[in-house]
């Protein structure tokens, strides 16, 4: 009906776009340290055993989760259960205060 809200999402990616990724990855790999990447779209297009196509997906997936997972470095809960604000536990080094 009109004004309900529905929750999307995005299509589910395919093979062919998981070797793109890979390949985008690859030239901008090299391209940052200004070298020609030594595999093109055409070498895995053609050449590639599915087993090495798997493989290419596979490690596509697992650099895409860890560039994206932002690692926690202070459990939320430390603070939530306290009441308190965070405050810093360590003075200046030089012994003056900061108004």
């Amino acid at each position: 009906g009109k004004g309900e809200i529905t929750k999307t999402e995005p299509p589910v990616a395919t093979a062919d776009d998981y070797i793109r990724l890979a390949i985008a990855s690859i030239v901008a790999a090299y391209e940052r340290i200004g070298k020609e990447a030594p595999i093109t779209a055409a070498d895995i297009l053609y050449d590639a055993e599915p087993s090495e196509v798997k493989d290419l997906i596979v490690s596509v997936i697992e650099l895409r989760n860890t560039w994206y997972t932002v690692p926690k470095t202070i459990p939320s809960s430390e603070f939530e259960d306290s009441g308190e604000e965070e405050k810093n536990a360590v003075p200046p080094a030089n012994g003056s205060s900061v108004s």
